[in-house]
């Protein structure tokens, strides 16, 4: 992915502000580009609508969760400690996330999550020509971290951090014993 602009960027911001009081098809393009200080031509530049956007919003966390996720295919790594990793970007972009999965449920970035996650899982047990069970495997693993994710999110005051950890990676070590 190339990098992003300031403008870009403001427009990344913008959008994820007003979606965190907003649903996407409430949000207009006058008021996104007032909101990021952009040019309305700006924005057509780089984007023919919002959902276009929202779209690289979505690309752009992804493309930087796999890159932590890369972790996931070391088989020596038998404690999954690079969750902590992943919690901690999943935490540092806590306002992201809450406008995509809290205040509305954003299901094409959680399919691009699940597809990641998978992906890794595939490569981590080295498996080249899974079965329906090893997808049901994956699938429910995925759905699983993200909803602890999601979870922890909505109630990190309450909620001690290793605990949701602690889980995740005794769930991925259960995953372990069917391979």
């Amino acid at each position: 992915m190339t990098k992003l602009t300031s403008a870009q960027q403001a427009l990344h911001q913008g959008l994820v502000t007003l979606l965190n009081t907003k649903k996407i098809n409430q949000v207009s393009i006058k008021e996104l580009t007032q909101k990021s200080n952009v040019a309305r031509s700006t924005f057509y530049a780089y984007y023919d609508n919002i959902d276009n956007l929202l779209e690289e919003i979505e690309d752009t966390f992804i493309e930087n969760l796999n890159k932590l996720d890369q972790s996931i295919t070391d088989p020596a790594a038998n404690n999954f400690t690079y969750f902590y990793e992943v919690l901690s970007y999943v935490e540092e972009n806590s306002n992201l996330l809450s406008a995509l999965l809290i205040n509305d449920y954003d299901y094409r970035l959680v399919k691009k999550w699940k597809k990641a996650i998978k992906a890794n899982l595939y490569q981590r047990f080295q498996l080249t020509n899974p079965n329906i069970k090893t997808e049901l495997l994956f699938e429910m693993t995925a759905s699983e971290v993200i909803s602890a994710d999601i979870f922890y999110l909505k109630h990190k005051d309450d909620v001690d951090r290793k605990f949701i950890l602690d889980l995740i990676s005794k769930e991925l070590i259960n995953l372990a014993t069917y391979f």
